[in-house]
This record gives structure tokens, C-alpha cells and sequence, in this order.
């Protein structure tokens, strides 16, 4: 008997109840816990001390409040989703295919928020710590942030379309992954899309200004120097 894909999914899906690892009991365990405690209380508390304290609010420090907000909904979302996978959670018949299609949606969102608001973040200290006077107003901080969210919101619609509702799967967790509108071709095109805008492209921003900063501390070290010996 050969297996087949379809097979391969069941068991997959099927693994605690199988006696597999079990995505309840991975969430349960203390460190996980402990993890998901401070990195939750940690982004709260940074995001109110931002918004309330004068001190740290500046224009420079929303894009860390919004790095915060990312983390902490990453982390809600990545709970939740286990649970589900997990059997915890199981979802209704009823309104399978699109709980599906927005479990899909949702669960990755925070996947290309996190990476370029560090991007923005890197650029924007870096832009500033070349030259002082550059510094952002509260509209663009403000715009910087929405359009990170906006742009996310767009690049990741298609995801509702590569999740199904399969009764067939036994277990609570319902849902398989499909192709792009059933083309491997607009599947493949846009997984290389998102790699470019979610890893590749803030990677090259964060590099250049890396160097672009590194560049400027030697020219202000060899102007020192200069100085001295003038």
C-alpha cells in the first residue's frame, strides 16, 4: 500500500493522538510559559512607557511601540494557533472555510511586520545619528507605522486563498494548505515575493546602513585625528 500526501497530512495532524508530540503540552511547558510571560509583559510595559512617560515619547520611539504591539500580537496569535492545531480549540463546520482562510491570514501578518519595522527602526537611528537635524516628525513616525501595517495587510491577502476546510482530516484541526489559486506557478512566484520583501530586503537595508554608519564613525575618528596633530 503506498502512502499517499493526503495520508502524510492526517498523520501529521493526528500526532498527539498518536502518541506524537503534542502542541498542548509543548505550550504548557514552564519555559514556554516563562518565555511567553516576559516577552508579553516586557512589550506592554515598554508600549505604556512610551505612550505615557514624556521622556520616552518621541518620535523615534514609535517605531518601537509598534515593535512591541507586533510582538505581543505574534505571540497571542502563535497561541492560539497551537491550540487549535493542537485539537484545543476546534473550529465549526459551519463556518470552516473561512475560519480557515482568516486562521491563514491572521496567524502570518506579524510575519512581515516584525522584520521591517526593525528595518525602519535601523534606518531611522541611522539616518538621524549622520545628521541630528533629520530628525522625524510625529506625521511621519506616525505614517512610517501605518504604512508598515498597510503594506503587510496587502502582501499577505493571498494567504486566504492557500488554506481549506477538509472534513476528511480526523482530529479538530481541519485545515490543509493549498496552491495559490490552484497554480504552482503564482505559488512559487509569490512565496519568492515574500521572501524578498520579509527577509531579503530589510536584511540588505540593515547591512547598508551598517556600513554607512561605520563609514561615518572612521570619518569623524580621522577628523579627530587631524585635529590633534594640526
Amino acid at each position: 500500500m503506498v502512502a499517499t500526501e493526503e495520508d502524510d497530512s492526517l498523520q501529521y495532524h493526528n500526532s498527539s493522538a498518536m502518541g506524537g508530540p503534542s502542541y498542548f503540552s509543548w505550550i504548557l511547558s514552564p519555559t514556554v510559559a516563562i518565555v511567553f510571560a516576559i516577552s508579553i509583559v516586557g512589550s506592554i510595559s515598554i508600549f505604556f512607557l512610551v505612550c505615557i512617560s514624556k521622556t520616552f515619547r518621541r518620535t523615534s520611539n514609535y517605531l518601537v511601540a509598534n515593535l512591541c504591539i507586533a510582538s505581543v500580537y505574534h505571540i497571542t496569535i502563535s497561541l492560539f494557533y497551537n491550540l487549535q492545531s493542537g485539537g484545543v480549540i476546534s473550529l465549526d463546520p459551519k463556518y470552516g472555510e473561512t475560519a480557515c482562510q482568516i486562521l491563514s491570514f491572521v496567524h502570518r501578518l506579524s510575519t512581515p511586520v516584525l522584520p521591517l519595522t526593525i528595518a525602519a527602526i535601523s534606518l531611522d537611528r541611522s539616518v538621524v545619528a549622520r545628521n541630528p537635524q533629520d530628525y522625524p516628525s510625529r506625521k511621519t513616525a506616525i505614517a512610517r507605522v501605518a504604512m508598515i501595517w498597510t503594506f503587510s495587510l496587502i502582501l499577505l491577502i493571498p494567504r486566504a486563498s492557500m488554506s481549506m476546510f477538509d472534513e476528511k482530516i480526523k482530529g479538530n484541526f481541519k485545515c490543509r494548505k493549498v496552491l495559490l489559486w490552484n497554480s504552482i506557478f503564482l505559488h512559487t512566484s509569490y512565496a519568492v515575493v515574500t521572501l524578498f520583501v520579509i527577509y531579503i530586503i530589510p536584511t540588505y537595508i540593515l547591512v547598508k546602513e551598517f556600513f554607512a554608519m561605520r563609514c561615518q564613525m572612521r570619518f569623524l575618528m580621522m577628523s579627530q585625528a587631524r585635529q590633534r596633530f594640526s
